[in-house]
């Protein structure tokens, strides 16, 4: 249940900030090459991480799921919307930024890229269990090992120039990298704050969520 309240607002976030690039005519952000390297480089190891999240030590004194319901309740709604939303408008925002200054479009896909890779990675960091939690039992060493993957991976993949080009892209500067830690910084801060009011509107979760 937890990968899915993952992987949904992140594949989401990708397709609205393509659909709404096609609906108004502007250049696409991200390349379809592009999009089979962010899904190929977070959906093997991000979401797969979080199977190993640790069990909850409430876990037996959590009350069953009703029959009826589902994978994804109301309640998650809150929490994918906000991301979804934010992923593709932190992504567009950065593309536009870097279009409009002028910049190669390979340099502005590239920083595109790395903003979606980094609001993914942020997302996680909101999601797994990082530190310990009086309600869990330990921590998600899987989930940290793949954040350090992923980030060494995109930094090859833009930095060493043969496979930039392959990509669509060109190497960043240092600049181009704060905007990729802020684009992350963006959506941790709006995950967590969708996390808090869906805690408070349930009973009880999983651990953390």
């Amino acid at each position: 249940r937890k990968a899915l309240r993952y992987v949904l607002p992140t594949n989401a976030g990708e397709a609205i900030l393509l659909i709404g690039a096609i609906l108004t005519g502007a250049t696409l952000p991200i390349t379809a090459i592009q999009i089979i390297w962010i899904n190929f480089a977070t959906e093997i190891t991000l979401s797969l991480s979080l199977a190993f999240e640790p069990r909850s030590a409430k876990g037996m004194k959590r009350k069953p799921r009703h029959r009826g319901e589902g994978l994804i309740v109301r309640r998650d709604l809150v929490r994918i919307i906000v991301v979804s939303i934010g992923i593709a408008l932190v992504a567009g925002g950065v593309f536009w930024w870097a279009d409009s200054s002028g910049r190669p479009i390979e340099e502005a896909r590239a920083i595109t890229v790395n903003a979606v890779v980094a609001a993914e990675i942020a997302y996680l960091l909101a999601t797994a269990t990082l530190w310990p939690r009086k309600d869990t039992e330990g921590i998600n060493l899987v989930a940290i090992g793949m954040i350090v993957a992923v980030s060494a991976a995109q930094l090859l993949v833009t930095q060493v120039t043969p496979i930039a080009n392959a990509l669509g892209m060109s190497p960043l500067t240092l600049l181009d990298w704060g905007v990729v830690v802020v684009s992350g910084v963006f959506i941790l801060v709006g995950a967590l704050l969708a996390q808090r009011l869906q805690r408070g509107r349930e009973p009880a979760v999983e651990g953390p969520s």
